[in-house]
């Protein structure tokens, strides 16, 4: 509609052909602005749509599995959901992504929307694991440092072999640095490196990870005076922060960018198929 709506800024691409196809009697404005509106519309109706699907592959397939106990975890053997023919719950919840980019690319959609739905479900993904491990206490230890690490290299590699950009991973920020942290020393000495893995965490966030830590026999008990620097340290970095919660957003969606995308399509080069019924309201050119 912009391409052939007879706008200056969207014709310079066109060749002489398509220039002379541009509607002279019609203003597209209102139809484009309705046009953009079921868009973003669409967009989050899929965005709800698919996280629901999602939603009982993530806890499983990122806090849960084990690959040193080759993809069998006690907890996912008492869930309904159990590993098919042999994968892993990484591998499931990759398979539902592969799914569901299969079937977007086969209805042509372009790669910077496809792009931007799986950055927001990177981010639906990342919201409901680190919600579970604030609430589980459980598994504040060093081993799930460990399985976060692989679990999302699994996500990772997928990404790279969809020749997605890298960018798409960006929202595992929060996770990767729970993961760092979980693994990382906790004595006064190392308070300024936990400062450093946190950049993308709150104040609570770290907090309720570290009050929550369960050692090992390898490991020292972590010192009061240790989470007491710490929490000088984090105040004053979180008295310029906004919020101060240990829960995400899961229901956050980011808007959608509308973008314009030039169209090689000939008009004159396209058939009506007659199974539409459309004599009599469409005319080719």
């Amino acid at each position: 509609m912009k391409q052939f709506g007879g706008y200056d800024d969207y014709k310079k691409f066109n060749t002489d052909v398509q220039n002379a196809q541009q509607l002279k009697n019609f203003d597209l404005a209102e139809y484009r602005q309705v046009i953009h509106e079921t868009i973003v519309s669409m967009y989050s109706v899929l965005i709800r749509q698919v996280q629901d699907g999602l939603k009982q592959y993530i806890v499983p397939a990122i806090l849960h599995h084990d690959e040193t106990a080759r993809g069998k975890s006690r907890r996912t053997m008492s869930l309904d959901i159990s590993p098919e023919q042999g994968r892993s719950e990484p591998e499931l919840l990759v398979q539902q992504l592969d799914c569901l980019y299969n079937h977007l690319s086969s209805f042509g959609l372009e790669g910077c929307y496809i792009e931007q739905i799986f950055t927001q479900l990177m981010y639906y993904i990342c919201a409901v694991s680190v919600n579970n491990l604030m609430l589980r206490g459980d598994l504040c230890m060093w081993k799930t440092g460990m399985k976060l690490r692989y679990n999302m290299g699994c996500l990772e590699g997928w990404v790279r072999t969809m020749k997605m950009a890298p960018d798409v991973m960006k929202p595992f920020l929060p996770l990767n640095q729970i993961s760092s942290i979980l693994q990382a020393r906790k004595t006064e000495e190392d308070v300024h490196t936990l400062l450093e893995l946190s950049t993308a965490l709150s104040t609570a966030q770290v907090l309720k990870i570290i009050k929550s830590y369960k050692t090992d026999d390898c490991e020292n008990q972590i010192k009061p005076a240790f989470i007491e620097k710490l929490t000088q340290q984090l105040n004053l970095r979180s008295e310029q922060r906004e919020s101060d919660t240990y829960m995400m957003a899961e229901e956050m969606v980011s808007p959608l960018m509308v973008v314009f995308k030039y169209s090689e399509v000939n008009l004159e080069e396209i058939d009506v198929p007659p199974e539409l019924n459309l004599d009599g309201l469409v005319t080719k050119i």
